[in-house]
């Protein structure tokens, strides 16, 4: 089954059979339709000749239709169209105007249909004619219909008779009588507003003044008397029935809005393109709604409604999908992109008491962001015909696109994209020093990649980027591409411009540096190098050694922080020469490049740059960049051309500092142009004329030193005449000269493709294990990032030893140590008894006394400690005190033995043992009747093996044999 609308050309007018079913439409229904509609003011009981003719789509041959094959062929002849274009001649038609007794109508005018909503009142018309309900279409408490199941008023029933028999449609509007044409008419007739190829322009649509058919035609509008219906402020929805939507779609949206609104989930009964009917999903709730569109117009309107509602309001409806939460919060997002889930949770809650999943969050926010930024899969298809555009806009510029078929008979897939704008090569060429930065760095959207970037430093010491490429790894390849590229654009010209490039020794980018570029200088980031060069050899004079070398200007300097370094490490002096000076001394730089620099800041600057757009899609980063320098180069430029120094505002204010730190030195003029410098206990002699100063800073950096601003204050010149022409605003305005001219929008792209491009697919889906990383990969002994103030150095990681943070956030590995038992206090048992809470006992049968204490040590802290409580033996007895505290394997414990010897009768024997501080053994205690021999007090060491490792601490008190066992 398909639907066409047909339009009706009749005398300069247009007249619209909307939503026409092609498998049951006969050339009589197409006959009283057009006579309906066009014919209206035509007596057609007179002998009127009536010819409807037509043509064949993207044809010239036109056919009159005078039967049912005709009306198969126009159908056939003009498939898949929307609309089909019919021509309406008559003749012998006489006028029947008079006779109405009516005065004349005004001619048609195109009616604006783009309301979505049209309320159509229900009081009859303005000229005095019966109400809609008394026509049979609308009565009091609903719709007057047959059946809400019939559509487009058809139905397959017949009469007894087999013929066939043209039921009333849901709105009740049946066959009219002609005695009903002249003052009822057809209130959904409208002029259509787009024309075919028939109608050149618009001013045809107007029937002109001379027209003798005026007084004929009806106003379509007259029965249209429906107003635009006006929400309160709390955007409350509301239906009734008769209430009119322009199309199926609309009648959905606002049936969402209401379902939300109220609360309550539904179940969709019947949700077609030609009838919607819905009911409560709670269970005995009958509440009901049912729409269908009507016959002529094709508009939804609502046809029955029960109102009443017997369930429980509910914060979890369905209705609220991703799409009507992205529709929701587009403009905010658009407006503020880092809106957080709990944000739009809450918005939600308080605005129309929905409570979401925050999955279902997510993904609304995904489309709506896809919306603004573009897709990051079907953005790869759009490159070719960007590069088109780019190139066509601004002429000399390089945009090179790189794929590769991952199958024969696959489409290719995106592998690599370089640009390189014409007036970003030319300022660079006309304006910057010679000296480029190579780096890369990540991209974070689903497909990965890397951007590289060639970037430079203007006059102004601000960042002037050349060119950038995205691929889809860091790798010695990719490398080759991007320089290959790039020397393409800057070309070889080492003679006059020797190239310098500054990278941080990334894997392939040293060998393409020196395939492409071979007569280029290459230095290696200090920063990058001075932490492998820690990771070897740490410690804080290897450190202040290693930087005095790369800053020093001259040979003297260098060699004096390498001899310091290698009377402390040679192996740290060794490591450090294999490296050639000239890529991380200054003193060995090319002074031709006049730029000191000895870490890639610059590089690092652009990737913090675009940060934010490397989460965006590829298409769209790039051309996000494209459009900030296009904007940034031109505020420069005007900014620069005001103003009145001859060099740039950043090297006057270094030359400023340059000059309070020159305060200090003592100059002493020698005649003609040359000085004597005394800084500190050095000399230095500078010759102002010919721009030199035996430190060499000058002569590398192309800005005086501070000694050369000595002399030159005390001669009292113009500093800046004594900078390099590279920071001057003439060279400045040079290299912001250029414009980056702008392109227009996306869907006038195919307008400069310049060949047919095979459709470009995404790169292979690289998904890594675990979640995606966001943050860059720190260094062992870099800190996070933090926007709280600097901790305070007194605060010691329990990790890694270290001051100035916790063991929270530590980022270091573990140091190993050696850790202590934790001392704990008992009581010694009676004989054999370890219990470590019980009270040492006398038996004064065999006058023996024990107190055992011991324990084992695990993990950290201090040994058991034992003690045992002294007993005095009877005759002949023995009185003993053991303490014992166990200590790590092969670790020396050490215990303390303070005991008393017990006193004994007759014939007893008191014990003692002991081992001094010393390491000897201490005095053996006597023997003597009556009496006993006292021990050594002291401290007693001794080796004992434990179970866990750490220091163990025993103390042992008692009479008689006191031991002390670690």
């Amino acid at each position: 089954m398909a639907y066409v609308d047909i339009r009706v050309h009749y005398r300069s007018n247009v007249y619209a059979i909307p939503a026409v079913d092609t498998d049951r439409f006969s050339y009589m229904d197409l006959l009283t339709a057009v006579c309906d509609r066009a014919l209206t003011a035509v007596d057609t009981s007179a002998n009127v000749l009536i010819r409807i003719a037509t043509s064949i789509n993207h044809s010239t041959e036109v056919f009159f239709v005078e039967s049912d094959a005709d009306v198969m062929k126009m159908f056939n002849g003009n498939f898949g169209e929307h609309h089909i274009d019919v021509f309406l001649t008559t003749s012998g038609a006489p006028p029947v105007a008079s006779h109405l007794g009516q005065p004349s109508q005004p001619p048609q005018q195109p009616i604006d249909v783009s309301d979505d909503e049209i309320e159509v009142e229900h009081n009859g018309s303005e000229d005095g004619s019966e109400d809609w309900a008394e026509k049979g279409g609308y009565c009091e408490g609903g719709y007057c219909g047959e059946g809400e199941d019939e559509v487009y008023g058809f139905t397959d029933d017949s009469n007894e008779d087999g013929t066939y028999v043209e039921h009333e449609n849901e709105e009740g509007d049946g066959d009219i009588d002609d005695e009903h044409d002249g003052d009822f008419g057809d209130g959904d007739d409208y002029i259509f507003d787009e024309l075919s190829d028939y109608q050149s322009n618009s001013s045809e649509l107007k029937t002109s003044s001379g027209s003798e058919d005026e007084d004929f035609q009806v106003d379509p509008n007259k029965f249209m008397r429906g107003k635009k219906p006006v929400e309160d402020d709390a955007r409350k929805v509301s239906f009734w029935v008769g209430r009119v939507f322009v199309s199926v779609d609309a009648f959905r949206e606002k049936l969402r809005e209401y379902v939300i609104q109220e609360g309550f989930d539904i179940v969709r009964v019947k949700n077609e393109r030609t009838r919607v009917t819905v009911k409560c999903a709670g269970e005995g709730c009958r509440w009901r709604i049912h729409a269908a569109p009507t016959p002529e117009s094709g508009t939804f309107v609502v046809r029955t409604l029960h109102d009443e509602h017997s369930c429980i309001r509910s914060t979890k409806n369905k209705n609220a999908t991703s799409s009507w939460i992205a529709k929701k919060f587009a403009s905010r997002i658009k407006n503020n992109p880092e809106l957080k889930l709990s944000g739009m949770r809450n918005e939600l809650l308080e605005e129309y008491g929905v409570e979401v999943h925050p999955m279902r969050l997510y993904r609304a926010k995904r489309k709506c962001m896809d919306a603004i930024e573009g897709n990051h899969g079907e953005c790869y298809g759009k490159f070719p015909a960007y590069a088109d555009v780019v190139r066509y806009h601004n002429p000399g510029s390089l945009l090179k696109l790189q794929c590769e078929r991952l199958h024969m008979t696959s489409n290719p897939s995106f592998k690599n994209f370089f640009v390189c704008l014409e007036a970003m090569k030319t300022g660079f060429i006309n304006g910057c020093r010679p000296f480029l930065g190579l780096d890369g760095c990540h991209l974070k959207g689903p497909y990965g990649g890397v951007l590289l970037g060639a970037v430079a430093l203007d006059g102004n010491h601000k960042l002037f980027p050349v060119a950038w490429a995205v691929v889809d790894g860091e790798t010695k390849e990719n490398w080759r591409f991007f320089l290959y590229h790039l020397h393409i654009v800057l070309g070889d010209d080492s003679l006059n411009r020797p190239y310098t490039f500054m990278t941080d020794r990334q894997k392939g980018v040293i060998e393409a540096i020196s395939e492409h570029f071979p007569e280029a200088n290459q230095r290696h980031c200090c920063r990058h190098l001075y932490n492998n060069f820690k990771a070897r050899f740490p410690g804080i004079l290897l450190r202040d050694h290693f930087w005095d070398a790369a800053r020093a200007c001259n040979r003297e300097e260098f060699n004096e922080s390498m001899d310091a370094m290698k009377r402390i490490d040679t192996a740290a002096y060794n490591w450090l020469m294999t490296i050639p000076v000239s890529q991380w001394s200054r003193h060995a730089f090319d002074p031709r490049v006049k730029n000191d620099s000895l870490t890639n800041n610059m590089s690092e600057s652009f990737n913090q740059w675009v940060g934010e757009l490397r989460c965006k899609p590829v298409l769209t980063m790039i051309d996000t960049i494209r459009c900030r320098l296009m904007s940034r180069t031109h505020k420069r430029y005007q900014k620069g051309s005001g103003w009145t120094n001859e060099i740039t505002p950043a090297i006057m204010g270094k030359l400023d500092s340059i000059k309070q730190k020159s305060r200090t030195c003592l100059t002493m003029f020698t005649g003609g142009d040359e000085y004597e410098v005394i800084d500190g206990n050095r000399r230095h002699v500078v010759r102002l004329g010919r721009w030199d100063c035996d430190c060499r800073a000058w002569y590398i950096s192309g800005i005086p030193c501070k000694h050369a601003i000595a002399c030159i204050t005390f001669q009292r010149a113009n500093m800046a005449s004594y900078c390099h022409d590279y920071f001057s605003k003439t060279v400045y305005l040079r290299a912001h000269g250029g414009r980056i001219h702008p392109i227009p929008a996306e869907n006038r792209w195919i307008e400069f493709a310049q060949s047919d491009h095979d459709p470009v697919m995404p790169p292979p889906l690289r998904r890594l294990p675990g979640r995606p990383k966001i943050n860059r990969r720190r260094q062992p002994d870099e800190g996070a990032p933090s926007t709280h103030r600097i901790r305070s150095s007194t605060v010691k990681c329990k990790n890694c030893l270290q001051y100035g943070h916790n063991k929270r956030s530590c980022q270091r590995a573990p140091v190993q140590r050696k850790t202590t038992g934790k001392a704990r206090r008992g009581t010694g048992g009676v004989g054999p008894s370890q219990e470590p809470m019980t009270q040492a006992s006398v038996n004064q049968d065999s006058g023996i006394c024990s107190s055992n204490a011991s324990g084992s040590v695990f993990g950290r802290g201090m040994g058991i400690e034992g003690r045992g409580s002294a007993c005095d033996g009877g005759d002949g007895g023995i009185g003993r005190g053991k303490g014992k505290g166990s200590a790590g394997d092969g670790v020396i414990g050490r215990g303390r033995g303070n005991g008393r010897v017990g006193s004994g009768g007759p014939g007893c024997i008191g014990l003692g043992r002991g081992r001094g501080r010393e390491g000897g053994n201490g005095m053996p205690g006597g023997n003597a009747t009556g009496m006993v021999g006292r021990s050594d007090n002291g401290r007693a060491r001794g080796r004992a093996r434990g179970r866990a490792r750490g220091r163990a601490r025993g103390r042992a008190r008692g009479s008689g044999v006191e031991w002390a066992w670690l």
